[in-house]
């Protein structure tokens, strides 16, 4: 059957952050279970990038298991020749996170398709409102995340591990910023009186930029429209928020999802928190010569919001869209 949603995310054998597999497939595991219950067609895709090559592919070591009737579980590699076209300069990025998000979307099938990231739980809430297919296509989706302990019940179904989750939140990000659970310790983002869309005093438009690679939800026709994330040879920091410009743009509407209806996000080492910017700007060092800086994403964002349009930065082979890719299916039959 045709799915309703595609969920695409991107991932590599090299064990970032620790535990990495084991947090794949807690999330997997999640979409297949949810998907499953609420009786919604969807591909979950995995768009393995530049595979090292000391490691196993991704198929031969997630434990998948039966995907069950609703969901097909795809798995699309990019190889390390690839990987190196996009390269401009000397560095040691081994993965281009929103080009290989790209590679996805434009594969997708699903007649909406979410970018997310491999280490989320969504809540049961979220996909009970999939069910009822009232997704519009000229909304953007945005939902809000909770970072949570890394520490889940093993072996355990999706709702214990959502009701670990809402019991161990250290961390939340919504559109006016981030705080910390325990300390309160906030990082302002917008105003608590900004809206979403509203013009602000620089000539720009307050959009929900705050972790929006974990969850951004359209129609295809928008990810077709707007060509994706750009693809640069730069780390991936910023560029999630650059393409949420572009969406708000390119809809009618930025939609914050209600509270119930949001991710978890399993807490891991090398990503970015507002609280350990040092580890952040360590790992950008290490692997990029190069990032966007906040000042540059304003620049982009009040140029967008000023001409009233959004910005199409890739061609039209985006998502390397010319090539015929290696693909692995999971499905409730061959798992």
């Amino acid at each position: 059957m045709k799915p309703y949603l595609s969920i695409v995310a991107t991932s590599r054998n090299d064990n970032h952050g620790k535990d990495l597999l084991k947090r794949m497939e807690y999330f997997i595991s999640g979409v297949i279970q949810q998907s499953n219950r609420y009786k919604i067609p969807v591909e979950l895709i995995i768009v393995e990038w530049n595979p090292p090559k000391d490691k196993k592919n991704l198929p031969e070591v997630l434990h998948i298991g039966d995907t069950g009737e609703y969901c097909i579980v795809r798995n699309i590699e990019v190889s390390e020749e690839l990987h190196l076209s996009f390269r401009r300069r000397e560095h040691n990025l081994p993965l281009y996170q929103m080009i290989a998000k790209n590679v996805g979307i434009r594969r997708a099938k699903g007649e909406f398709v979410l970018a997310t990231n491999i280490d989320l739980l969504f809540s049961n809430e979220l996909f009970e409102w999939f069910s009822k297919k009232e997704l519009r296509p000229d909304m953007l989706y945005r939902a809000n995340r909770y970072d949570i302990d890394n520490n889940l019940p093993e072996n355990g179904t999706i709702d214990e591990w959502l009701e670990f989750a809402k019991n161990h939140i250290v961390r939340e990000n919504t559109f006016h910023g981030s705080r910390m659970v325990e300390s309160w310790r906030y990082a302002s983002i917008h105003n608590d009186d900004t809206v979403p869309g509203q013009k602000i005093p620089n000539g720009g438009i307050a959009v929900y930029g705050n972790a929006s690679g974990d969850f951004q939800l359209l129609h295809k026709s928008i990810w077709e429209k707007t060509r994706g994330y750009v693809e640069w040879d730069e780390f991936s920091f910023h560029m999630d928020s650059i393409f949420e410009y572009a969406g708000v743009l390119s809809t009618q509407k930025e939609v914050i999802l209600p509270d119930e209806f949001c991710a978890y996000h399993i807490e891991h080492g090398e990503g970015y928190k507002f609280d350990d910017t040092e580890s952040m700007n360590n790992k950008v060092k290490k692997e990029s010569t190069g990032r966007i800086l906040g000042a540059e994403l304003r620049v982009w964002g009040e140029l967008m919001a000023r001409e009233r349009r959004a910005f199409v930065f890739n061609r039209e082979n985006w998502g390397l869209s010319q090539y015929e890719l290696p693909e692995t299916v999971f499905t409730g039959s061959n798992s």
